[in-house]
């Protein structure tokens, strides 16, 4: 074989495998910029998420400061309740 025919042969060999690397660096890149959308999508997903339970759902105190509220209405109930027991007792009673 002739040198030239060598060289040709190894700079082919070279370029082909020089395209084929950068193919692949190329679907790497293609890869981590999908996941790089993907990531900022959930994001603000997560963010939306985050702001919706901001304001719609109860703190401890809110959730604390209601059950007091129904604890007193339910006991201001059995105290309404024992008033009405009594006064039928006395009427009847009678």
């Amino acid at each position: 074989m002739d040198k030239t025919v060598i060289l040709f042969v190894i700079g082919t060999v070279i370029t082909l495998l020089s395209s084929i690397f950068w193919f692949w660096v190329h679907s790497i890149q293609k890869k981590q910029d999908e996941e790089r959308q993907r990531n900022l999508e959930i994001g603000k997903n997560l963010q939306k998420f985050k702001d919706e339970v901001y304001q719609n759902y109860q703190t401890k105190n809110e959730a604390k400061d209601n059950f007091q509220q129904i604890m007193k209405s339910l006991d201001d109930i059995k105290t309404d309740v024992h008033q009405i027991n009594d006064k039928l007792d006395r009427k009847a009673d009678k």
